[in-house]
């Protein structure tokens, strides 16, 4: 996914969210451009090791979103908020095994 797709979400979303216009665009392309930094980084990894590097990830976005929000006078949200980041951490080790498993080739019962 490129900057472009990115920023496109990102403005579907805070158009459905009726937030501020590119507040998740911003968060998004942020997504995107430390995904593209630790592309390399992430391959070379397992899925547990993964996760850690994912969450940080989603914890910065998290943190774009929030400053965005109370540069513009929003009301500072509590801790909970943040839970997101630590649930798509604890879910991307078994979201990404069983996305391995359905890309896994079945074996062909007329094969040699």
């Amino acid at each position: 996914m490129g900057m472009s797709v990115a920023f496109g979400m990102g403005l579907m979303m805070d158009v459905g969210n009726t937030g501020i216009l590119g507040q998740h665009a911003l968060a998004y392309c942020v997504i995107v451009y430390l995904t593209l930094i630790f592309g390399r980084r992430l391959r070379l990894f397992n899925s547990m090791q993964q996760a850690p590097q994912v969450g940080l990830i989603l914890l910065i976005m998290q943190i774009v979103i929030v400053l965005v929000a109370t540069s513009n006078g929003s009301v500072l949200p509590d801790g909970r908020y943040f839970l997101s980041a630590v649930t798509g951490t604890l879910l991307w080790a078994p979201g990404s095994f069983l996305l391995t498993m359905l890309l896994k080739q079945k074996p062909d019962p007329d094969a040699l």
